[in-house]
């Protein structure tokens, strides 16, 4: 089977956001967490890619919307194109693959460094800093 479900971690509230590894996935938890009818699941499968021996891919966030049921995968990245090496190419693959293995009615979004400045910007009272250099404990209590 494609789909491995993980034992993901619910992100319900900002005392959550110490179990994310790293801080731009922390703020994007953070941004999330003031959504309404969202149910927030922190690296909650695994995608196996073409076939058992090929490497495999955790998405980000696995976000629920409470009221249509509706899934979305949601994978962060904030690597920069480079002249010899375009994270987008090994993105449109996976999200090829991975599109194949959920089906139409489920979404499987990629955001790249330009989207998470598009949010910070477009939420300036949240105070949201994807780039900042922060450790993994930078909420916890």
């Amino acid at each position: 089977m494609p789909l491995h479900e993980l034992e993901g971690t619910p992100i319900e509230s900002y005392e959550d956001l110490g179990n994310i590894h790293h801080a731009h996935e922390s703020e994007f938890a953070r941004f999330l967490l003031h959504k309404k009818n969202l149910s927030i699941e922190y690296e909650p499968v695994e995608f196996r890619l073409n076939g058992p021996t090929s490497p495999s891919h955790i998405p980000d966030f696995r976000l629920t919307n409470l009221v249509s049921g509706r899934e979305s995968y949601i994978e962060l990245t904030t690597s920069s194109l480079h002249e010899f090496k375009d994270p987008k190419h090994k993105q449109r693959r996976i999200v090829e693959e991975v599109s194949m293995q959920i089906g139409e009615n489920i979404l499987y979004l990629v955001l790249y460094a330009q989207n998470l400045r598009k949010i910070q910007i477009l939420n300036p009272e949240l105070e949201l800093d994807f780039f900042a250099s922060r450790h993994k404990n930078y909420y916890a209590k």
